[in-house]
């Protein structure tokens, strides 16, 4: 996957994580099935941002949210952001919950892992009943998030 598409999957899933967002069932459903095609078709990338701005359109908040995200990524190189990324056993560590099972990966082997560590972040999520909910519980993502505030902050010193 291409940098572009690499940022609009995190900034997705950084906007998950804002207490702004909240998503109705349908919309939970949708990111479910965004994560399935991510799953199936990873380079049929306009399939998967036409599935998602379905999304961002019944959603402006999370619409919103995202887009200020972007739009700070943007100017970030993407591998400063990879080094702060957990990994995946992190994410399914905090994921799974009693009422919250994620297991990815093989019988006996270790998550399966893509050539793209941030759709390795963003699938456990997805696959949740909950992506809203889920993302929120996610402190492993708090060292990006803290990242893009001191950057946002600098930005605005400057000015």
């Amino acid at each position: 996957m291409n940098i572009s598409v690499q940022k609009t999957l995190l900034a997705l899933l950084l906007a998950l994580t804002s207490t702004e967002v909240s998503l109705s069932s349908t919309e939970r459903s949708a990111l479910n099935r965004v994560g399935r095609l991510l799953k199936r078709n990873r380079d049929d990338w306009q399939v998967i941002q036409k599935s998602l701005n379905e999304v961002l359109e019944e959603n402006p908040t999370y619409k919103q949210v995202y887009l200020d995200i972007l739009k700070q990524l943007e100017t970030i190189d993407i591998d400063t952001l990879l080094d702060k990324l957990p990994t995946q056993e992190q994410l399914i560590e905090e994921l799974s919950t009693e009422d919250n099972l994620v297991y990815l990966g093989s019988f006996g082997g270790k998550p399966e892992r893509t050539n793209n560590p941030i759709q390795d972040c963003f699938m456990p999520v997805l696959e949740t009943s909950k992506p809203d909910e889920s993302a929120k519980k996610l402190t492993s993502l708090n060292p990006i998030n803290i990242f893009l505030k001191s950057k946002k902050h600098e930005e605005n010193a400057t000015l």
